[in-house]
């Protein structure tokens, strides 16, 4: 798997290779008048009108083809640095980092709500944090959320085992989001150790506490964390409103848009970067410091 595996555009001191130089090699010669990234960021920045959707990448075998794009696609949301103003998903990442840390009492009028206001700062200032966030600051507030939700599932872990259902709905009660649930649930299953059936925090409340009283209330419990339930199987959204940022990878041939006008063709299994956001049947991710778009059904995490 790591063989097939390709870099895109990779930074830092990974040598760029495959596709990386091709693309970069053909967007240099290219001689026509191209667009740049900042004009992309430009475009996708810009509010959608209800109807704006991509274009559909030319089949040719070309490695870059010509696409007409229309002038309103795809918002983005507020990159960094995060401020007075500024909103999206990472801003919300943010907020729900702060409650995690520090309670829901630290955002008691709006909570999450993705909107950077005089609330957010000061409980910025709480915190002791800046009121501008640079994204080194925000992965460390980040990284001091997702500890206290690993210390959360192993303290999760322990109510089971001993079966104290008032603590566990206590416990469980701090876990705001699927992906909030799905780092508590990692440290969960941790504590099984490598001879014994890991299960998940859903697998062992369930299981642990099974009167229908108690099984009623996990399930609401579930159900607002963000959860699915077919009917018989509960499972994690395929996109996890949480704290960690997830890596796409290709899961067929697909073509990805490097400018607002050019796409560039790339293989299955091919590691593109850190995903941002998914809209309209499209999901922006950002290798680099730069910000493209790939077809949503193209793509998974890892």
């Amino acid at each position: 798997m790591i063989n097939k595996t390709k870099a895109f555009l990779i930074g830092g001191s990974v040598v760029l290779a495959g596709v990386g130089i091709y693309m970069i090699y053909r967007l240099r010669k290219k001689e026509t008048n191209s667009v740049s990234n900042s004009d992309m960021e430009r475009i996708i920045n810009t509010s959608p009108s209800p109807s704006a959707t991509l274009p559909a990448p030319s089949t040719n075998n070309s490695s870059l083809s010509k696409t007409s794009l229309p002038s309103e696609i795809l918002p983005m949301d507020s990159g960094f640095p995060l401020q007075k103003g500024s909103k999206g998903k990472l801003v919300k990442k943010l907020q729900n980092a702060l409650m995690t840390i520090h309670g829901k009492s630290i955002l008691p009028k709006y909570g999450a709500d993705g909107d950077f206001g005089s609330e957010t700062e000061t409980a910025l200032q709480k915190d002791g944090s800046p009121t501008i966030i640079e994204e080194s600051r925000f992965n460390l507030i980040i990284a001091r959320a997702a500890d206290i939700l690993k210390t959360l599932g192993q303290e999760l872990y322990n109510a089971v085992e001993i079966g104290n259902y008032s603590l566990a709905t206590e416990l469980l009660a701090k876990v705001k989001t699927a992906g909030e649930y799905d780092i508590a649930s990692k440290a969960f299953k941790a504590k099984f150790g490598i001879f014994s059936n890991t299960k998940s925090i859903v697998e062992g409340l369930l299981q642990k506490f099974s009167s229908e009283s108690q099984r009623t209330e996990l399930r609401n419990e579930f159900l607002r964390i963000g959860l699915i339930y077919d009917g018989s199987v509960w499972s994690l959204p395929a996109v996890l409103d949480g704290l960690d940022t997830y890596n796409l990878i290709t899961t067929c041939q697909t073509h990805i848009w490097v400018t607002a006008e050019n796409t560039v063709a790339v293989d299955a299994g091919t590691l593109l970067g850190k995903m941002v956001m998914e809209r309209f049947g499209y999901t922006c991710f950002e290798n680099n410091g730069k910000k493209y778009l790939v077809d949503a059904q193209t793509v998974r995490y890892v």
